[in-house]
């Protein structure tokens, strides 16, 4: 039984990879050519060149990201000074750190740094605490 159905030929043929070609170099042994790599005048100034950026850019940034945490400890430091007071807070049930930080919030000072205040202030090594403890915060 025979089909009408034509079948479409390939667009294109296929190619055969080119021979490699052999180098004869002293002594009379051959081996595959390979390309060579050259360097162009003025690449390895252009590399020198990148590489001296590329470094200029990253003590930049280095040294940006020094002045920003000096700028940071420093307002840090100036919004601890300026707590005047504190208070003795005595921990209920379901009460959080965190909560309890948001609740004696000192201008200046992040919540997440309120936290760490009063966990330094009360040498707690982790964030846990549990009712009854009396915890020392600063006065709102």
């Amino acid at each position: 039984m025979q089909s009408n159905v034509a079948y479409a030929q390939p667009a294109y043929a296929p190619v055969a990879a080119p021979a490699r070609r052999l180098t004869v170099v002293q002594g009379g042994a051959a081996h595959p050519q390979a390309p060579a790599v050259i360097w162009k005048r003025g690449t390895k100034r252009s590399l020198a060149l990148c590489i001296a950026a590329v470094t200029a850019l990253v003590l930049i940034t280095a040294a940006l990201l020094f002045a920003q945490a000096v700028s940071r400890s420093t307002a840090y430091d100036a919004a601890v000074s300026a707590i005047d007071a504190v208070a003795s807070v005595t921990v209920q049930p379901g009460d959080t750190l965190w909560g309890i930080a948001q609740g004696y919030a000192v201008d200046g000072l992040s919540t997440r740094q309120v936290v760490d205040l009063v966990k330094d202030w009360n040498q707690l090594d982790g964030g846990l605490i549990s009712p009854g403890m009396t915890l020392i915060v600063p006065a709102a």
